[in-house]
């Protein structure tokens, strides 16, 4: 896998492409599961450790928090699912012979064998849950962002009634369908196509789990075997891993690049983010590389990027009582009103401590005493990434889902499109109900549909764009 994403990163650090966008800086939002995550828990206040992580699942409004979230299945087809297999393991033999199925599909005369695969995937729990980060996650941390839109109550029923598991008998088929595809001479990528972008991040959590309880081998690394390559192979791969191990890797490698971190994947990644996603990522990167993730910043990002960085990930003052005015006339006394230079700290901290909705109310009285936007503010006063990170923090409170569209046109536009850029979106928010918003949004900006974009561009073409049609499509 991490040869797969080693060369993920194409150096994303073009300011003036990001100029040409007006401003459509990256971002990105979005948590899902890595390979040790089994001993990480979140609560309302910060993300603690759990002895038994491998069971948490949490639906979209946070309601089902317990010591034991094996019985927190979200809806009522879990239930279903959960009675149809209760007849599928009689006894503690059945469970043992279960837990041996995946010697037992070896070859092609293992076909008896293969037929029991069902016993694979006992019920929800076991699809759910497994010894490594790839079960952790709730349905998807895209789901926490739906939040910061105040969305209405038919966005938050769409996003209810799109987190549908997979039956037990559905999960056998697809990972039966996915273990004969990569088997024998050849692949069969239309399999591939239809499976991995067709299913919603939980149900690619089943399938991950079920794959990997039938065959003993991870869904990526038998990927990985078929040496599939190019950015169909790239794609494959980020989406045989759960979300949030796969941002986890990117942070990772974005981090420890030989020439030098890369800021514009860190910003796509944690700006923006809720802090509820903010403590499963931090959670997340210490499970897989038993290091703080702020340890890393610290060494490897410098100057008023890292100052940022880490006020981003430090936990936050929840002061309702925030004085609006003060805070106005603080940022314009930090910026325009400063006749030499500007006091970045007083940006970095009011940007990064106040919530969605009081940072409009700031813009707003900003704009209305000053006259005067406050991203052009921003826009006049800093530059680079710096710039780039303060833009986002500001239009993602604004409208996170007009900042995602304005990501995904940054990755396609000019010459050369960037592949591992648009992998990365695609991947983080293909979750059904957001892409629809995405994709009106990206309508309502550019008068052209996301999907007519990207066909238009040369570079997407084979089996790549139609993976990523795939995805992205109703």
């Amino acid at each position: 896998m991490s040869d797969n994403f080693s060369n993920a990163f194409e150096g994303e650090n073009d300011v003036q492409e990001s100029d040409n966008l007006s401003n459509a800086f990256e971002d990105e939002n979005d948590v899902q599961a890595s390979d040790n995550l089994s001993n990480v828990l979140e609560d309302e206040n910060n993300v603690q450790t759990s002895d038994n992580l491998s069971n948490t699942f949490e639906n979209e409004n946070d309601v089902q928090e317990s010591d034991n979230l094996s019985n927190a299945l979200e809806d009522e087809n879990d239930v279903q699912a959960s009675d149809n297999l209760s007849n599928a393991v009689e006894d503690e033999n059945d469970v043992q012979a279960s837990d041996n199925l995946s010697n037992a599909v070896e070859d092609e005369n293992d076909v008896q064998a293969s037929d029991n695969l069902s016993n694979a995937v006992e019920d929800e729990n076991d699809v759910q849950a497994s010894d490594n980060l790839s079960n952790t996650l709730e349905v998807e941390n895209d789901v926490q962002a739906l939040d910061n839109l105040s969305t209405t109550s038919q966005v938050k029923n769409d996003v209810k009634s799109s987190d549908s598991l997979l039956t037990a008998f559905e999960v056998e088929n697809d990972v039966k369908a996915i273990r004969n595809a990569t088997r024998g001479a050849g692949t069969d990528f239309q399999v591939l196509i239809d499976i991995l972008g067709g299913r919603t991040p939980q149900q690619m959590v089943q399938i991950i789990n079920g794959y990997k309880k039938a065959y003993e081998i991870s869904l990526i690394d038998s990927l990985n075997k078929e040496l599939i390559l190019g950015n169909f192979g790239y794609l494959c791969s980020a989406l045989a891993i759960p979300i949030l191990e796969y941002d986890v890797i990117c942070l990772h490698e974005a981090l420890y690049r030989l020439i030098g971190a890369n800021d514009s994947v860190l910003i796509e990644i944690l700006v923006g983010r809720t802090e509820k996603d903010i403590s499963i990522i931090k959670a997340g990167y210490y499970a897989k590389y038993t290091k703080e993730l702020e340890e890393d910043i610290k060494e490897h990002i410098h100057g008023d990027l890292k100052t940022l960085f880490l006020a981003i990930l430090a936990k936050k003052e929840h002061n309702e009582e925030f004085n609006c005015e003060e805070d106005v006339e603080v940022l314009y006394q930090a910026g325009e009103g400063k006749r030499w230079g500007h006091k970045k700290v007083d940006f970095i901290k009011i940007l990064t401590q106040r919530t969605d909705k009081q940072l409009n109310k700031i813009f707003y009285e900003y704009e209305k005493k000053y006259e005067k936007p406050f991203l052009s503010v921003i826009r006049n006063k800093f530059h680079g990434h710096f710039q780039v990170a303060l833009a986002n923090i500001a239009k993602s409170a604004m409208n996170r889902i007009q900042l995602i569209a304005e990501l995904f046109e940054n990755a396609v536009y000019g010459i050369d499109t960037k592949h591992t850029k648009l992998i990365r979106l695609v991947v983080r928010h293909r979750y059904p109900p957001l892409m629809k918003l995405i994709k009106e949004a990206y309508l309502n900006l550019y008068g052209i549909t996301l999907e007519e974009r990207i066909t238009s561009e040369l570079e997407i073409f084979g089996m790549y764009k139609d993976l990523i049609m795939k995805i992205i499509g109703d």
